[in-house]
């Protein structure tokens, strides 16, 4: 077994501003430094999952990217886990405390006393963007991490950054790939991402 990989990616490059465009890139990584990351992977509207309700625009909303969703963790990431599986590089799984009553074995620090009731106008605008009541109404109610992409064995699950660090300075890991839906907002804005 190598103890390097090779990770080939593309991204944007803004500049110079006058000539921005896509690059492509190349990566030699340490497999025993790197873990693939999948990051909240639900499954409304996929087989194992709550149906979508076009009353709602929750997880990935419309039902062509609910549908293209699903496609995504079925020819891509699950693939890439089971690569990742193969040579030995640990699989992580992130989710969201609001979903702890659906993982009771993940330690939570959720305030459930506290629970979030938007009123006024935070509340029309989510009610207006999601649908009315859509945190207690919408197929969140029965959401889970999607089973296609679920952990195995014993790769970890978390909900919070500081626990996800520790198992990653446990284990001497310093680089992350992440897989996921709507990077502006889970891998950019939440626990066990860059929040």
């Amino acid at each position: 077994m190598a103890n390097t990989m090779e990770l080939r990616a593309r991204y944007y490059r803004a500049l110079p501003i006058n000539d921005a465009g896509y690059e492509d890139v190349s990566f030699e990584l340490e497999i025993n430094k790197t873990a693939l990351i999948g990051m909240h992977c639900w499954n409304i509207g996929c087989p194992d999952g709550p149906p979508q309700d076009m009353n709602f625009c929750v997880d990935l909303g419309w039902p062509e990217a609910t549908a293209e969703g699903y496609r995504i963790m079925e020819e891509v990431m699950r693939p890439a886990m089971d690569i990742a599986r193969k040579i030995g590089l640990p699989v992580v799984h992130v989710e969201a405390d609001w979903m702890d009553e659906q993982y009771p074995e993940i330690p939570s620090r959720r305030d459930k006393s506290k629970g979030y009731k938007p009123s006024g106008l935070q509340k029309e605008m989510l009610d207006r963007a999601h649908g009315a009541d859509y945190m207690t109404k919408s197929p969140l109610v029965d959401m889970r991490r999607a089973k296609i992409v679920s952990p195995l064995a014993d790769e970890p699950m978390v909900f919070y950054t500081d626990t996800l660090d520790e198992y990653l300075k446990d284990n001497g890991i310093d680089t992350l790939i992440y897989t996921g839906f709507a990077a502006d907002m889970c891998v950019l804005n939440s626990e066990g991402g860059g929040s």
